[in-house]
């Protein structure tokens, strides 16, 4: 793997973000030391809840303002979701970190990669050993273990373009089936690379390159050269058009699972905000334009029998005590409420205003609670 396990443990504190300020970009630009010390699902869970959450599953028979217990379950379908969410993100950060680097020296490659642990790259990939991502991640290893070969020769190589040539016929460059030295790469590794450059040797007889007279050290310095002046170039530029794809592949798929929580999110607070205005309430309209008073019987349902309402409110959207009810009726005729809870929701005041001019007061009272179905 890139990275040993360090010693010790690892302290998770994944960051919080004000909820106003939350944006996709700034989570991922934000994230990086906590999704790199990830290493199990339930950490990622954490992450995600932490830093997006709270994930409260909203249900009919509970009271509407109350949180969830510590310890309750999620739904498996979300927990599901939040590890994809961490999974992606963590993607998103190696190929990132390890694309740009490759406009720095060695040093900073290999620097990087220890950056992010076995345990953490083990989690990232576990269960899709067969996904383009561990594809990416075992030619990344391969190309830190390679560039570490030393780039020095012990003396002239009289015979290197025969070498270099016979190699690239034997073990072409390009992906060629399962003989070109990218398949290689990908099923050994590094020391399947070794191994092709130095077994040339044994399979390849000629008047200028007599096995017998090449001695281990030049087998060296004809493998080393060949590896920094052709094999790591050609493998360099393979791999940041990977990482470059994975990045955008990772942060499609992380945007698509981010709205798709926060989307369950919103769900979820409109679900208990309805189920505080849920009940029969009994309302008191006064119209200042005519000074007359109004009164009527509004019944809402839990949300789930939302779509039984006739006449049904085109939009009703409940944000901390605020309500906000629009109608719209047949010629065009709109009215707008708004309504604030009070007397631990057991009132309503607030003001109506509509597109025919008469505007006034709304205050109305529950007469009866919500059913409990």
């Amino acid at each position: 793997m890139l990275g040993p396990l360090g010693g010790g443990v690892t302290i998770f504190s994944p960051t919080l973000l004000h909820a106003k300020e939350l944006d996709f970009e700034q989570f991922l630009a934000t994230t990086r030391p906590e999704i790199s010390a990830i290493t199990s699902n339930e950490q990622a869970q954490d992450f995600v809840n932490k830093t997006i959450g709270p994930f409260i599953t909203a249900s009919q028979n509970e009271n509407p303002r109350a949180r969830r217990p510590k310890g309750q379950q999620l739904a498996p379908f979300l927990t599901e979701k939040m590890v994809s969410l961490g999974k992606e993100v963590a993607k998103w950060h190696f190929s990132y970190e390890f694309e740009k680097q490759f406009d720095k020296n060695f040093e900073s490659i290999s620097a990087s990669s220890q950056e992010f642990s076995t345990a953490h790259l083990s989690w990232v990939k576990e269960r899709s050993l067969q996904s383009e991502f561990s594809r990416v991640l075992g030619l990344t290893e391969t190309y830190v273990d390679l560039a570490k070969t030393p780039d020095t020769v012990l003396e002239e190589l009289p015979h290197f373009v025969t070498y270099a040539l016979g190699i690239s016929q034997t073990y072409p460059l390009w992906p060629k089936g399962n003989l070109g030295l990218l398949a290689v790469a990908e099923k050994e590794g590094a020391e399947g690379i070794t191994h092709r450059l130095q077994e040339y040797w044994d399979k390849n007889v000629s008047s200028l390159l007599d096995p017998s007279l090449i001695s281990p050290e030049r087998r060296a310095s004809y493998a080393a050269r060949y590896l920094h002046h052709h094999y790591l170039p050609y493998l360099q530029t393979y791999l940041r058009a990977a990482l470059l794809k994975q990045q955008l592949e990772s942060k499609h798929q992380a945007r698509a699972i981010w709205d798709e929580l926060r989307q369950w999110q919103d769900d979820q607070k409109q679900t208990k905000g309805l189920m505080r205005l849920c009940g029969t309430w009994q309302w008191l309209i006064h119209n200042h334009q005519n000074h007359g008073d109004h009164k009527t019987v509004m019944v809402y349902p839990p949300p789930s029998q939302y779509d039984r309402l006739d006449p049904k409110p085109a939009k009703i959207q409940v944000q901390g005590n605020t309500v906000y009810i629009r109608w719209e009726f047949p010629r065009g005729i709109m009215q707008e409420e708004s309504l604030l809870f009070s007397e631990n929701d057991r009132a309503l005041s607030g003001t109506f205003v509509n597109n025919m001019g008469p505007n006034g007061n709304i205050t109305a009272r529950r007469v009866k609670p919500c059913p409990k179905n």
